[in-house]
């Protein structure tokens, strides 16, 4: 009867125009609730609202209730904004007669990369039927009894998105049951391991929430980088090979008529713990763009920060893969966001299900174009209980190789003339440090291969003590709190 034409999957904040497409019969309005206050009803076609999500970075709950002439429900349907979602998302739009018999489906779908998907099947209870367009014409059936119709539909890389609907019996549209996954951080000593240990431990407005499962074991982290963080990694690896029992040797190589310098590491044992520092078998680590991609679907148009494949955990730790991996394709000039790609990495982190943290990586040189701020961003992964761990990277001196070192001082020399061109003292370490702190205050300083390590062990053992409890319903994470007796238990962050 009701569905939402509008489906909001990337970071939502600020006023947006949110169309339904209503199935006329009883339906005399549709009003609009957002967490629970109406902000909006619309009383006949071309059924759309502007809705203010406000101007911070916030989960949010957004239902559209079907109201008949006498201001009774009929119907409704709901999203949710700023959580994890797939990046494409199919909804049915049931469609009845006048006597309230369900004659057509429409099948509504976005994706924030594909117009279009691949491929769609809609089956009818179990039977296959065709879809015409965007619309189905359901077979003769009986209204007393519940059918379904389901559809799954395949998009050009391989994403799928699924839409049921229950309809006839005593039932109409609905969705299933779903499950929460709310993070936590527990000590050492702390045993919290089955759901009896955990019951009681989530409330929502004062009652306790009930468990369905705790979970713990592989980490998924994700890491976010600055250009200049980049060239600091670089710097950095001779060091971390080199703890690793292993040296770089430098080589030229043709390529396309041009020399490069390329380096290839020799006689490092490759089950050495340092080339395993941070990461454990099962483990994964995700690289996110921080280049904003703008994409249209329909009327939408998304900011799309991509996400790599992950690395395993089995290959090698965090360390070894930053400054030995080559992930990032970055086109020169164009600007950087990276709180927003902070922002989006920590709803993609959310919905992964396992212990999780972010990590940004600023260099000496990094800049930042973002839309929210880094404070907004901190706010919204502390909703999330997505932890985030900043890391400063800037190589000292004595790390560097020898040819490293011809570059720094070219690029010290640079600094300096640009510096007295403005009639300014360069700035020293200290004061880009300073800068830094001030946006992240969170920062913490990594000057050597030694301080990457430990930070990337470090991390590691921040995620071995999350656990994740599974509580039974869909709520918003801002809703649910922990009863105040467990003081030794928190959530991630």
């Amino acid at each position: 009867m009701i569905a939402f034409l509008t489906l909001l999957l990337g970071l939502t904040a600020g006023v947006h125009e949110v169309a339904l497409s209503v199935d006329g019969g009883p339906v005399a309005s549709v009003e609009l609730r957002l967490d629970g206050e109406i902000v909006g009803v619309v009383e006949g076609a071309p059924w759309r609202a502007d809705v203010d999500f406000g101007r911070g970075l916030q989960p949010h709950h957004l239902v559209a209730v079907a109201l008949d002439a006498d201001g009774e429900p009929v119907g409704h349907t709901e999203q949710w904004i700023n959580l994890p979602r797939g990046r494409a998302e199919a909804r049915w739009a049931i469609q009845r007669d006048a006597a309230g018999q369900v004659r057509s489906a429409r099948l509504v779908w976005q994706s924030v990369e594909f117009s279009r998907p691949t491929s769609a099947t809609v089956r009818f209870d179990g039977v296959e039927i065709p879809l015409q367009g965007d619309t189905v014409e359901i077979p003769p059936h009986d209204g007393s009894r519940v059918h379904l119709l389901g559809a799954e539909l395949t998009f050009e890389d391989g994403d799928r998105a699924r839409a049921d609907a229950v309809f006839g019996g005593t039932y109409g549209e609905r969705a299933e049951t779903e499950l929460t996954a709310v993070a936590l951080q527990v000590p050492r000593r702390r045993q919290l391991r089955a759901v009896k240990q955990a019951e009681g431990l989530l409330t929502l407005r004062g009652e306790p929430v009930r468990i369905a499962a705790v979970d713990r074991g592989a980490a998924d982290l994700f890491v976010v980088a600055d250009r200049s963080a980049l060239r600091e990694l670089s710097r950095l690896r001779h060091g971390v090979v080199r703890r690793a029992g292993g040296h770089l040797r430098s080589h030229i190589e043709l390529v396309h008529g041009t020399r490069q310098r390329a380096v290839e590491v020799v006689g490092v044992d490759y089950a050495h713990p340092v080339v395993h520092a941070g990461l454990r078998s099962g483990d994964r680590l995700f690289f996110t763009r921080p280049i904003a991609e703008r994409v249209a679907a329909g009327d939408q148009v998304y900011d799309l920060f991509g996400i790599s494949l992950p690395l395993e955990g089995a290959d090698a730790g965090i360390a070894w893969q930053l400054t030995n991996t080559s992930v990032y394709h970055d086109r020169e000039g164009t600007a950087q966001r990276l709180a927003d790609a902070v922002a989006r990495t920590a709803v993609f982190a959310a919905g992964t299900g396992r212990p999780r943290a972010v990590v940004l990586l600023l260099g000496p040189e990094w800049e930042d174009h973002s839309r929210f701020t880094p404070s907004q961003v901190r706010g919204f992964l502390r909703m999330l209980h997505v932890p985030l761990r900043v890391w400063y990277l800037e190589a000292a001196f004595d790390e560097l190789t020898p040819e490293d070192r011809k570059q720094y001082w070219i690029e010290q020399e640079q600094a300096e003339a640009e510096a007295e061109a403005r009639g300014e003292e360069p700035p020293s370490r200290d004061d880009r440090l300073a800068r830094a702190r001030c946006a992240w205050p969170e920062l913490r300083d990594l000057a050597s291969a030694a301080g990457l390590i430990r930070a990337s062990n470090g991390l590691r053992r921040d995620a071995d003590h999350q656990r994740l409890v599974w509580a039974e319903g869909h709520f918003l994470p801002q809703q649910l709190h922990l009863r105040s007796r467990d003081d030794d238990v928190s959530f991630a962050r």
